[in-house]
Order: structure tokens, then C-alpha cells, then sequence
């Protein structure tokens, strides 16, 4: 059997695990203030949606309702994102957790 010395080895993984010890600390707060924005840009989006739609359909008001809807598609995703985010936190799903979330 060869001897190996292990002084220098690369893939230890005990340091790995002593490098990331205390690094991270989980508040297990709720983000009331976090998920309330969210929501509110969820809702904000889904209603400037719904009116950009309205004024689109409208001859003289296609400008305006083109608009609305391309600026409502942008609040739609990302309040839909941040949503879908706090829900599978709340929920407790797998690498879901409210540290996740940004900060508002």
C-alpha cells in the first residue's frame, strides 16, 4: 500500500466545512414588509394589466394601452416572482427561506 500524505490535499472536506462555519446567520423572522411589497406589486401589476388591455382595445387609445400593458408585463413578472418566493417560504419548501427574499 502507498503512503499518501494528506497535509496538502485540496479537497479536504473538512476545511470546507470549518471555511463556512458561522458565515451565515438565519433570522427566522417573517418579512412583513418584504412580502406586503410583493403582494402590492403583484396586484399593482395584475390592475395596470387589466387597463392597459382595456385601453388597447379601444381605437383611439392603442398608444397609451400599449404602454400600460408592456409596463404592466414587467410589474407582473417580477411581482409574480417575489410572490411565488414568499409562498414556497411560507410554505417551507426545499432552498426556499425568507433570507432569500430581498430586502426592502
Amino acid at each position: 500500500m502507498a503512503y499518501v500524505d494528506h497535509t496538502f490535499s485540496i479537497t479536504d472536506e473538512d476545511d470546507e466545512d470549518a471555511a463556512f462555519e458561522g458565515t451565515f446567520i438565519a433570522h427566522n423572522r417573517f418579512p412583513l414588509k418584504e412580502v406586503s411589497y410583493s403582494l402590492l406589486l403583484f396586484i399593482s401589476a395584475t390592475l395596470f394589466l387589466i387597463l392597459g388591455l382595456v385601453l388597447l382595445l379601444h381605437a383611439h387609445h392603442k398608444p397609451q394601452g400599449l404602454v400600460f400593458t408592456l409596463f404592466a408585463c414587467g410589474l407582473f413578472f417580477l411581482g409574480f416572482y417575489y410572490t411565488r418566493r414568499a409562498y414556497y417560504a411560507y410554505k417551507g419548501y426545499k432552498n426556499f427561506t425568507f433570507a432569500n427574499i430581498p430586502a426592502v
